[in-house]
């Protein structure tokens, strides 16, 4: 049986082609792929930098020899030189050689992992990484949900505007927008035409910071039949998890709390020590929140190829 990350992609590719078929949501899937690549890029620059100062050193060991060979030029036999730069040349790409680059380098990271000065630093590097990608999914989940509903057809629109202010009692923000009464501000703003712009109205009234803060915006907004599953992340357990962490290096100085300790399910005495933020962890977390956020925008693409094929769900 395929583990949760294979299905997750299986469906992703099953929506590929829907998710290519709208123009204005490919740009929306590009921002947040291209901010998921810069969180890892920054989470691995350092093994890039010590990787990169070990091809130098190698490059200048064969410079050196390069300089000997050029230097006793008219001493040396040719077939000898001939012999040597196919040497030289196959040297990189045998297996022994790359084990033992790999070695150097790993061995050089440790040392950096290790210092008083450097470990620090590289805890941050990944912090910053973390929080970056995290920052995508934030603002892709707002944006998406806000051009499906701006674009959305008439019948698509009133559901969801009724949806949305049949909620109004459950203490999330106002938006200044009821069942009924609207505040003329919220006209103004918008010179008294909502036909593509509900989606911007309403999404006030939501928080898109957290994983449960955006389920329920795409709950309340598309979750008009009971027969008809809604789109959604389906790893919540993980992304809430990678939200504490999150909130732990935004809101605690990367310091554990009580309540990170709670629901991470580690010792009590654990309060107050360091964020341990390895970069496996710091990549896997990063790699979740990618396929995650693919996963919403698959189940959402597929959700409007229900609609567009008349079978939209009742309205409320």
């Amino acid at each position: 049986m395929p583990d949760a990350m294979e299905a997750d992609q299986a469906i992703i590719s099953a929506a590929i082609g829907s998710i290519n078929s709208r123009p204005w949501l490919v740009p929306l899937v590009e921002d947040f792929q291209r901010g998921v690549s810069i969180a890892q890029r920054t989470v691995v620059t350092p093994d890039v930098i010590v990787s990169e100062g070990v091809s130098y050193a190698a490059l200048a060991a064969a410079s050196a020899v390069n300089h000997v060979f050029e230097t006793m030029h008219p001493n040396i036999p040719e077939s000898f030189k001939r012999i040597a730069r196919r040497v030289a040349a196959e040297l990189p790409h045998k297996p022994e050689v790359k084990t033992q680059t790999d070695q150097i380098r790993d061995s050089q990271i440790a040392r950096l992992e290790a210092s008083e000065v450097m470990a620090p630093i590289l805890l941050w590097v990944r912090q910053a990484g973390l929080v970056r990608a995290w920052a995508s999914l934030e603002a892709f989940a707002s944006d998406m949900w806000i051009e499906v509903l701006n674009r959305a057809d008439r019948t698509l629109r009133q559901g969801a505007f009724q949806a949305v202010a049949k909620s109004s009692s459950t203490g999330e923000p106002s938006t200044g927008l009821g069942r009924k009464q609207m505040d003329i501000a919220v006209l103004l703003r918008h010179d008294f035409n909502l036909q593509e712009r509900i989606g911007s109205v309403l999404a006030d009234k939501f928080s898109f910071k957290t994983v449960d803060g955006i389920s329920t915006a795409y709950r309340t907004a598309f979750g008009w039949s009971k027969s008809r599953k809604t789109p959604g992340f389906h790893n919540v357990d993980a992304l809430r998890l990678i939200e504490h962490k999150r909130h732990v290096i935004v809101h605690r100085g990367g310091l554990i709390d009580a309540d990170y300790a709670k629901k991470a399910g580690i010792e009590s005495k654990s309060v107050g020590t360091p964020l341990d933020l390895s970069k496996e962890s710091a990549v896997d977390d990063i790699n979740e929140i990618l396929v995650q956020g693919g996963v919403l925008v698959a189940t959402t693409a597929l959700w409007l190829d229900a609609i567009e094929a008349g079978k939209a769900p009742r309205t409320v």
